[in-house]
């Protein structure tokens, strides 16, 4: 899946969560942590693995729920300190919605021995993976891929951040805006 379909699929992930459970759109540093969420597995296992041969695939490490729980953990433990466990928390969803994002494709065409990534390195990562290195992925992706059903998704996304008041971009809010970045004190 493209960069732009994760960050947008985090966003209404974390959105609606806002939303919902805190009566709030998100924060400036929850949107700049759930961005960083979302990109976080490609920009560990892609490099590592296409340009270094240091991982078995472009999806293992970085993808692996395990990762996603470790990082989890450790981030939460050491975020109460500061009471803002609301950022390692949007981090996460990030994370966790790119690693089962990246199942849909797999999932329909039933290429599930494929789908061992998530438990990476306790099952086999996939093999099918193509690429030769970092690089050659940066310069497939173009504006081509905004065409489809994941424009969709962005369209969505644009929609609702626009709504939510551009979080993550201070000076474009509206200065009656009520998502500070307040920490987590539940």
């Amino acid at each position: 899946m493209i960069p732009w379909a994760h960050a947008a699929i985090g966003y209404l992930l974390w959105s609606a969560s806002t939303h919902y459970w805190k009566k709030r759109p998100p924060g400036d540093l929850e949107a700049w942590c759930l961005l960083l969420g979302t990109q976080f597995p490609d920009l560990v296992d892609k490099p590592l693995a296409w340009t270094y041969n240091v991982l078995p695939s472009g999806r293992s490490l970085g993808h692996s729920l395990l990762t996603v729980l470790v990082i989890f953990a450790i981030g939460y433990a050491l975020s109460r300190r500061w009471n803002r466990t609301n950022l390692v928390v949007a981090f996460s969803v990030g994370h966790l919605s790119h690693s089962l994002a990246d199942t849909y494709r797999l999932l329909l065409t039933g290429q599930y021995e494929d789908l061992g990534y998530l438990l990476w390195p306790l099952l086999r990562a996939p093999t099918s993976d193509s690429q030769n290195t970092f690089g050659e992925y940066l310069r497939e992706l173009s504006v081509s891929s905004f065409i489809g059903p994941k424009s969709l998704i962005g369209v969505l996304m644009l929609v609702l951040w626009v709504y939510d008041g551009m979080p993550g971009v201070p000076s474009l809010r509206s200065r009656n805006a009520s998502t500070e970045d307040v920490t987590d004190r539940e």
